[in-house]
């Protein structure tokens, strides 16, 4: 060992000497306070590579999200906000109908729990819903489904209509934790030997604005600082790219399900 090393081992010994003779303070927490942000509080971070104005962030929350008693919002560090919510019903309405965007960005919501600080939440993924397009109905199933979406991140829902072993939709709907530093696949090539490869697309709904050169979220194309592959000169396992064209608008599904009504209305005369 060298004389260097030596120093710095005999440095870190007497940090931790400091470390373990300091006493540690307990305090008591508010307990109705901890029932009332389980209950009702989220942690939202903005996933933005610049920081963007708090009250223009309240402004848009509000209008936005139009809950039935209001939304309390305080700003904890740049881009993360603590959102206390006046009932558990508005809380769970928000949560569902996510992802929310502003400016363009994501924002990725969490659940608090108890003592603890904004350092310890996880806001390396939000969940998205997937639209499946191109596929067979002879393959929507739920089995796929979850098959397809692990190919994006872990699945935590699927929307599947029906009795049925498929769903009778002209897509599949997959939940999926979409981790934010990898970038958004486009979709997969389907095998159907003896037959052509076919190209299945994936739809992102209500994602937010994203980069059409890296296909990750948290910046557009003009502010990228990765190298495409076309840059690079490499292949790429996106062979259709990024663009637009993965951004879904309305699911469609209440579509799907008003017409399986009226189908039912029209045979039952």
């Amino acid at each position: 060992m060298s004389q260097q090393d030596e120093l710095v081992e005999a440095l870190n010994a007497e940090t931790n000497k400091i470390r373990v003779s300091g006493k540690s303070l307990k305090l008591k927490a508010s307990e109705k306070a901890v029932e009332e942000l389980y209950n009702t509080g989220l942690v939202g971070k903005l996933l933005a590579d610049r920081s963007i104005n708090k009250n223009a962030v309240k402004a848009i929350i509000l209008k936005a999200w139009r809950t039935s008693r209001g939304v309390q919002i305080v700003d904890l560090r740049e881009n993360i906000f603590l959102f206390k919510f006046a009932c558990e019903g508005d809380k769970r309405r928000i949560v569902e109908l996510g992802p929310w965007n502003i400016e363009g960005f994501p924002l990725i919501l969490k659940q608090w729990n108890q003592n603890m600080v904004v350092e310890d939440l996880d806001f390396s993924s939000l969940p998205v819903w997937i639209q499946v397009h191109n596929l067979s109905i002879e393959y929507m199933s739920k089995e796929n489904a979850v098959e397809i979406g692990s190919l994006v991140g872990e699945v935590v829902d699927v929307d599947f209509t029906g009795d049925g072993e498929v769903c009778m939709c002209n897509f599949l709907r997959v939940k999926v934790e979409v981790k934010v530093d990898d970038l958004l696949r486009s979709g997969f090539y389907l095998d159907r030997s003896p037959h052509s490869d076919l190209w299945i697309q994936f739809k992102y709904e209500r994602v937010a604005e994203f980069c059409y050169k890296c296909g990750r979220l948290g910046h557009l194309k003009a502010r990228c600082l990765k190298v495409s592959h076309i840059d690079a000169q490499i292949p790429s396992k996106e062979p259709y790219g990024f663009g637009h064209w993965m951004k879904a608008g309305s699911s469609g599904r209440k579509t799907s399900r008003w017409v399986e009504f009226m189908a039912e209305e029209s045979s039952a005369k």
